[in-house]
């Protein structure tokens, strides 16, 4: 009975529950009957006269692609007939043309054998040309179906936004969830992409509002540096190929670099987004050589854990982009005529110490060498937009901890950076993360005085980064996303929107504005005063390794 009321909730696009049985029926094909394209449809990579449309058939053959500007179909703009095969997986992706700037636009996919299986309309507005405009968009990342229902993605789905950036840990190809364990080949990734298509709600996200996306870790596994010689190729080009191929994005025609993800768009003329690749491209972390040691700066356990051998190699050259990806950046950048230059980043660039292995803090090098050619270019407008950390944070100025606490930073200039993390959108947060992981490694309960105190601990932590980096703001217990108003003129504005990890749960749950760029700083709950240290080294030496577990 249950499969068959799942079956009846694919079929006319209702929430429901089950989501363990309802990932199983789609990726079994069981939901074919009810409904041919039961996996959604996307629109990406839309600019002022094309667009990438996507879904996924349900059986070898023909299917037409049906363009609109009426959600009636009326007025059909255009119709493509592309062939779903089994080479990638029946999924189908169709690059249109020739549309109108500043339009929306309404799509759908057609079996050609059969007239009458047709999929959910999905809808898109182009970008504007070389108007000026004002406009709205929802950035996150980090969606894990072992969280369906993914009601944040519902929230998201209605603030009226022109168009989504959904960036980084797009499925967690590493994690069992939902009846399929660890993916480590096509078919495994493949599984992966279609389960998390079963979420109703990120199915109607993704069929109300244009998309960008890019990858970080958990497309292929956590933490996994492109250019490790111990990472299998294959498990590699394979997580590469099913991301390609379940998500709409247009490729960059490189024959050199045929998975290159990293690419730039206008949206008018006073604004520019850089989506950068923070993974093919890199080098293998300093973890190994130093040891794994979790706070290599004494940054919260002084000599205990200092260690300046690790912090020369922190700062050694390393690529993070690779050579190419960074020149382009660079270029791109200093050539740009938009006001706002939005950088779509997978990890922090803030200081945050801890564990910094995977993050800038351990390719230190390059993160300096991009800082200072923004500052001595004096290029303003620079904006970094950053998933992966779990958690919510507005630094209003990077530059500023490296000023006052790194004399080798040149930043003379005092050119402000911003960055804004944001997310996840359906995983645990940061807070819960650290309080599980410590007490199962403590073999401490989930409830009562124990969990109080390693809570007590994580933030001290938490305020001790946020005091360290002079952030306005960070909440690291909350899922959600970042919403973006951006004027005419390219000025913006964030607003933090997230649920509690319960509401989250909940297909009924709330979500609640958190913070407002425009709000200022809001202050720290300061330090507990009757902190046990033994907890804060606990944490410090144990829990926080999850700071990379992303």
């Amino acid at each position: 009975m249950v499969l068959v009321m799942n079956t009846f909730n694919i079929a006319l696009g209702w929430n429901g529950v089950g989501r363990s049985s309802l990932a199983l029926l789609v990726c079994t094909g069981l939901v074919r009957a009810a409904q041919p394209f039961a996996w959604g449809v996307a629109a990406g990579d839309v600019t002022p006269t094309a667009a990438i449309l996507w879904t996924r058939a349900d059986a070898p053959g023909g299917v037409q692609a049906e363009l609109a500007t009426d959600a009636d179909f009326t007025q059909i703009a255009r119709m493509v007939p592309v062939l779903a095969d089994e080479d990638s997986d029946l999924t189908v992706k169709v690059d249109v043309s020739g549309l109108t700037p500043a339009t929306t636009y309404y799509y759908r996919f057609v079996r050609e054998d059969d007239p009458s299986a047709v999929s959910r309309v999905g809808r898109f507005r182009t970008a504007p040309d070389s108007a000026a405009t004002a406009f709205r968009f929802v950035f996150t990342g980090d969606s894990n179906f072992a969280f369906s229902p993914l009601t944040a993605a519902a929230h998201a789905a209605r603030e009226q936004a022109d168009f989504l950036i959904w960036f980084g840990d797009t499925i967690y190809g590493d994690v069992p969830s939902g009846g399929l364990g660890v993916a480590s080949d096509l078919a495994g990734y493949r599984g992966k992409y279609r389960q998390l298509r079963s979420d109703a709600h990120l199915q109607a996200l993704l069929a109300g509002l244009a998309v960008r996306v890019g990858w970080d870790d958990h497309e292929v596994r956590n933490d996994y540096a492109g250019l490790d010689p111990a990472l299998s190729p294959d498990r590699k080009l394979a997580g590469y190929r099913a991301f390609f191929e379940y998500m709409p994005i247009r490729p960059q025609g490189e024959p050199d670099d045929p998975y290159r993800t990293y690419r730039r768009f206008r949206y008018g003329p006073n604004v520019e987004f850089f989506l950068l690749d923070e993974r093919q491209y890199r080098e293998v972390s300093a973890a190994g050589t130093c040891g794994s040691n979790p706070d290599p700066d004494g940054f919260l356990l002084g000599w205990l854990t200092r260690d300046p051998a690790c912090q020369d190699v922190l700062r050694a050259p390393r690529e993070m982009l690779g050579p190419v990806q960074f020149e382009w950046l660079r270029q791109g950048l200093l050539t740009s005529t938009a006001r706002t230059k939005f950088i779509i980043n997978n990890v922090p660039l803030t200081h945050i110490a801890l564990l910094p292995y995977d993050r800038w803090d351990g390719y230190d090098a390059q993160r300096r060498a991009l800082l200072e050619f923004i500052d001595a270019h004096r290029i303003e407008g620079v904006v970094f937009l950053t998933t992966d950390t779990h958690a919510n944070a507005f630094n209003p100025d990077l530059g500023a901890y490296f000023r006052r606490n790194r004399p080798d930073y040149v930043l003379d200039n005092g050119v402000v950076i911003p960055e804004i993390i944001a997310g996840p959108i359906g995983t645990e947060t940061l807070r819960d993360e650290l309080l599980t992981f410590a007490g199962a490694l403590l073999g401490a309960p989930e409830v009562g005085v124990v969990r109080l105190m390693l809570g007590l601990a994580e933030r001290m932590v938490v305020e001790r980064i946020r005091a360290l980096n002079h952030l306005s703001f960070i909440a690291d217990d909350r899922i959600g996303y970042a919403r973006f108003d951006v004027n005419a003129d390219g000025s913006w504005q964030a607003t933090f929107r997230g649920m509690t990890a319960d509401a989250a749960r909940r297909e009924d749950g709330e979500i609640e504005t958190l913070y407002s760029t425009d709000d200022g700083p809001l202050q720290g709950p300061g330090l507990p005063c009757c902190l046990p240290v033994p907890l804060a080294v606990v944490l410090a030496g144990i829990a926080l390794p999850r700071l990379t577990r992303k």
